[in-house]
């Protein structure tokens, strides 16, 4: 059995087995890069702090979906229980020595490309194990929702709608070429139960990119009320702590904090002073 250590270290070919690791970076490097901004950094940080689960997605490799994935996990809660799972090999003995109120499931990607992916009916024992009350990070090849529904529901995995559904966010990735360069930014930012309850996706777009502004543009008006039961505030608390962790994020990079691991403990530090 595998001890808590193995558990929580990233595994060799997380990056893709066989390729060479792609450099580590924080959120807030990739603020500053145009990836998104720190409003929906901000956003992403809140539900993440409750643990919500977030399939990061994009259809072309090399968009960014793992490095996006492993920057937003410094904003999982210090006591979260990672678990790191490895693909084909994945036997879930994690199961005993963890707690779902605690868990947190990081899937660099679900496809059979390779075996360091997840895949087949370890799939489906992935999505039980979010029925029962783990937090899911993970990746996938799509464009949309509908995509990566008709993907977990279709063959060979059969996972059923109402554990699909209990995933909360969806962040889809984009790659533009300016001058044979590629720009990866933010496509869109969904949403995926409006009001935090039920057994089917009720989709709401949060955030999305405006080609013509070559900005990260938001919804207007109040957010949705799931994401207010989801992270534990009253629907009016919910917009400032957003715009607090926003300028917190913002001060960041003007003090030049942005290095990955400075950036993490800049958000334990965060943590410790709401606590």
């Amino acid at each position: 059995m595998r001890s808590e250590r193995d558990w929580q270290a990233e595994p060799y070919g997380w990056w893709g087995y066989g390729w060479q690791q792609a450099e580590r970076l924080s959120v807030v490097q990739l603020i500053a890069a145009g990836n998104f901004d720190a409003r929906t950094a901000a956003l992403l940080w809140l539900m993440l702090d409750a643990r919500a689960s977030l399939i990061v997605a994009a259809d072309p490799p090399g968009a960014g979906k793992t490095t996006t994935l492993s920057a937003l996990c410094a904003f999982l809660p210090a006591t979260t229980q990672r678990v790191y799972l490895r693909g084909r090999n994945e036997t879930f003995d994690f199961l005993g020595a963890t707690a779902p109120a605690r868990g947190y499931l990081l899937c660099n990607e679900i496809s059979n490309h390779l075996p360091v992916y997840l895949w087949d009916r370890q799939v489906g024992e992935l999505f039980a194990l979010v029925v029962a009350g783990y937090g899911l990070g993970a990746t996938m090849h799509a464009e949309s929702l509908a995509e990566i529904a008709a993907t977990l529901e279709g063959y060979p995995l059969y996972v059923p709608r109402a554990a699909v559904a209990r995933l909360d966010l969806l962040l889809t990735l984009a790659v533009d070429y300016i001058e044979r360069r590629p720009r990866r930014h933010l496509a869109e930012l969904t949403l995926l139960r409006r009001d935090g309850t039920g057994d089917d996706f009720d989709p709401v777009t949060l955030a999305w990119w405006e080609a013509g502004q070559h900005a990260v543009a938001h919804a207007a008006g109040p957010l949705p009320p799931g994401i207010a039961r989801r992270v534990g505030l009253a629907p009016e608390a919910v917009a400032a702590e957003i715009a607090r962790r926003a300028a917190y994020l913002a001060d960041l990079a003007a003090r030049d904090v942005r290095e990955y691991e400075a950036v993490q403990r800049a958000i334990a530090a965060y943590a410790c002073r709401e606590l």
